[in-house]
């Protein structure tokens, strides 16, 4: 479901626990780096990983944890290269 800049969806992970619950939030960045940096700032305890769904196209992902718990992952998301 999308409207304008925003989607919104809903999946299971597969590896999730129906006896835990939990809720991640997974958003678009236009610049991971400055999330970075953003985090960073905060003190905050974050990972960052590349994704690569095909060969000619990878996006990284920072993984931080909210106080509250929850899981946010920060994407930025780039045009498979040319």
């Amino acid at each position: 479901m999308g409207n304008d800049a925003v989607e919104f969806g809903l999946s299971r992970r597969p590896d999730a626990s129906p006896a835990t619950p939990g809720l991640t939030w997974q958003l678009e960045v236009r610049d991971v780096d400055a999330a970075i940096a953003a985090c960073e700032r905060a003190g905050l305890d974050f990972e960052v990983t590349t994704e690569r769904p095909r060969e000619d196209w990878s996006y990284r992902i920072v993984k931080v944890r909210a106080p509250s718990g929850m899981e946010v992952l920060l994407e930025e998301q780039a045009p498979p290269d040319a």
